[in-house]
């Protein structure tokens, strides 16, 4: 996971460092920064202590862990495309899409809530 996510920054970095040269070419400014690229830890910390951590104590499976985050991460890129796209009715439209999958996803663990979810079907999965 760190050698990726090292090189993953690192691409990032490149890339912003070339679009600001690109940039202070074209416009003959000398004052260009490249936007730093890197990990954003309150949303690392959120997806470790709040979503990685709770499945894996619960489970003990590392495997539906990294499925859990997998897709909490896929939910959280359609916030922020709603957002980019769509501003305030973007973000809306996609909540409105999460909400009715939640819906669909507990109405096949037959409840109605997600508050009537329990550890049995979590560890069922």
């Amino acid at each position: 996971m760190v050698p990726g996510t090292a090189l993953g920054v690192l691409a990032g970095d490149l890339a912003y460092t070339w679009l600001a040269l690109k940039l202070m070419r074209r416009t003959g400014r000398e004052d260009v920064t490249a936007m730093p690229f890197g990990i954003d830890t309150p949303t690392l910390f959120a997806m470790v202590f709040g979503v990685l951590g709770p499945v894996m104590l619960a489970t003990g499976d590392p495997v539906l862990a990294w499925k859990v985050g997998m897709a909490a991460t896929i939910a959280i890129g359609l916030l922020k495309l709603g957002l980019a796209f769509g501003g305030d009715k973007g973000v809306s439209q996609v909540l409105e899409i999460l909400r009715e999958e939640t819906e669909n996803a507990l109405a096949l663990l037959g409840c109605r809530s997600p508050a009537e979810v329990t550890r049995a079907h979590v560890t069922s999965v």
